[in-house]
Formats: structure tokens, sequence, C-alpha cells
């Protein structure tokens, strides 16, 4: 059987220069924890207790100091992020911000990203069209490794090598775009 044959070209119009270009490590942010200390008076510790009340916060830590003012001194963490001007409006309130996030480390970052143009392929064996996005690749474990395989198989009747796909490289399409230019 003779493979039918399919060349897909970048489109032109999705090639950008990554400005992180070349990076091997990427951070993710997961979530924002908001802290806060507080040393001052039973009146505003009050309002404190308040918060912790409707859960808008939790009181980690709580130290007394027996004085005339009555001074306390504690800590904690804001849960709800919508009732922050609030929190601030209590006297002695300090509020520290903490962005929690998740490395990444990866290969690195091509020069440049891309969007191959939709396009119509056919299966040698059954003779259907699809758009080449839909062909399947084989993915295997071999002694612990994973492999991945650019075979294709016919998302219609399932043949393996039921097209031979040539795509373009960026190289060739910058060039391509250059002549466009130019013209």
């Amino acid at each position: 059987m003779d493979l039918l044959k399919y060349f897909i070209e970048i489109d032109l119009d999705s090639i950008n220069v990554n400005a992180n270009a070349g990076n091997t490590i990427t951070h993710i942010p997961t979530t924002i924890e908001v802290k806060f200390d507080f040393i001052g008076d039973y009146e505003n510790f009050n309002l404190l207790k308040e918060f912790e009340k409707d859960k808008t916060c939790v009181i980690t830590e709580i130290t007394y100091f027996e004085s005339n003012d009555k001074i306390i001194k504690c800590n904690g963490i804001l849960y709800n992020p919508n009732k922050i001007s609030e929190f601030k409006s209590i006297e002695y309130v300090n509020i520290e911000y903490n962005k929690n996030y998740v490395i990444l480390n990866h290969f690195p970052i091509p020069k440049y990203s891309f969007k191959y143009i939709d396009s119509e392929v056919g299966c040698s064996e059954c003779g259907s069209k699809f758009n080449f996005s839909e062909l399947e690749a084989e993915e295997y474990d071999f002694d612990g490794e994973d492999y991945y395989d650019t075979t294709t198989k016919c998302p219609k009747c399932n043949t393996w090598d039921c097209c031979e796909i040539e795509y373009e490289t960026i190289k060739n399409a910058l060039i391509r775009l250059n002549t466009n230019i130019i013209k």
C-alpha cells in the first residue's frame, strides 16, 4: 500500500517570539496567602474576634500582656479576600501577602511559538478524510521509560501508518514569512 503524503504548513500569522526563550524553569502561581499580626488593646482585638466568628480569618497565636493598657499580640491568616478593606480598618492590624507558586522544570522554551494550519488528510487504508490534529500517536512504556511515537493512526479505522505527514520547520516558515514581507 502506498501511503498518502501530506505537508502541513505553519500559520505565518501565528508565529511569535517567546519572551522566555531559553528558560528551563517556570514559576506557576498557586495561591496567595494573607497573614496578619496585631498588637493592640482589647477593644480592637474583639473586632478581630468578630471576623474570626464569620470565618473571615483564623487567629493562630495569641499572647496577653498584663499592664495598664491590657495589650494583646496575635497572628493569624485571612481567608476571605473580599473583606480585606474592612479588615484593614481595624487599628493596629498589619497585613502581609505571600504569593505561593510551584516551580516547573522543563526543556528550554523555544525561540518561537506557532500553530500549524488546519489541514485535511486522508487514510491510505480506508480512504476517510479528517483533520490532521485527529491523528493519534502511540505512547508506551519500555523498561520504565515513556516513549512517544509520531507514527500516525487513523481515527476512523485505527490503522497504524495510515499516511505520511511532513511538518514545516520554523526555519522554513520564517524564510516564507520574510519572502512575503519583501513582495
